[in-house]
């Protein structure tokens, strides 16, 4: 009898220490997934502070396929009436595969074709990009597209702005060329030091008339 009674408390004993480590154990647990928790609460709240790093493109409120399947579509619009009117973020996104278009158009290989059908939609828009366009910018070599903000939409305030190709007849603004750029550069600094070279000479003859006064006195 006493030989059972101390196997019994043994027994006790000891499912009572499994049960108190388990207790532990699970508080131990517990407290800790509440620190994770907290813890992915701040890191989730907190603001990046290094910046804007490694993202290089805008997600326009889209997964990939569908962001991607609306630039084809807006690049094959943009290509067959030359501008649009679009968001500002869609605009800048856009931007970059219209640009890339016209690199492809003047190639003219039949790669730069397969790669560009790939994109555009429409057959006519592939004929106009390896035709009219990649004639019209052969001597530029990038900077094919401009941006131009507008206004604010009613209902959702968003920014919109014109996309359109530069160097066409009816664009919003006229293109100046780098030349007539620096050609106007040099003639307002050529007037410039023409007027100061007047001014000097002008000063110069006052001093000799005030100088002959002085000794004909």
């Amino acid at each position: 009898f006493s030989l059972r009674f101390k196997s019994e408390t043994t027994r006790r004993d000891r499912r009572t220490k499994r049960d108190t480590l388990s207790r532990e154990n699970t508080h131990i647990l517990l407290s800790l997934c509440r620190r994770l928790r907290f813890a992915r609460r701040v890191i989730l709240r907190t603001p990046n502070l290094m910046g804007k790093h490694g993202i290089s493109l805008r997600k326009l409120g889209r997964d990939s396929a569908h962001r991607w399947a609306m630039l084809r579509t807006m690049a094959d619009q943009l290509i067959q009436h030359e501008r649009i009117q679009t968001t500002v973020p869609k605009a800048k996104e856009l931007r970059r595969v219209a640009d890339k278009m016209i690199t492809l158009g003047k190639e003219g290989t039949l790669s730069a074709r397969r790669r560009a059908k790939a994109i555009l939609r429409t057959d006519a828009s592939l004929i106009k990009l390896f035709g009219p366009l990649a004639e019209r910018y052969e001597g530029r070599s990038g900077g094919y597209t401009r941006v131009t903000q507008t206004r604010i939409r009613v209902g959702d305030a968003a920014k919109m702005a014109y996309i359109e190709y530069i160097d066409r007849v009816g664009e919003l603004r006229p293109t100046r060329s780098s030349g007539k750029r620096n050609s106007d550069d040099d003639d307002d600094t050529n007037g410039k030091v023409a007027s100061s070279l007047s001014a000097t000479e002008e000063e110069e003859e006052d001093d000799a008339g005030e100088e002959s006064e002085k000794k004909k006195e």
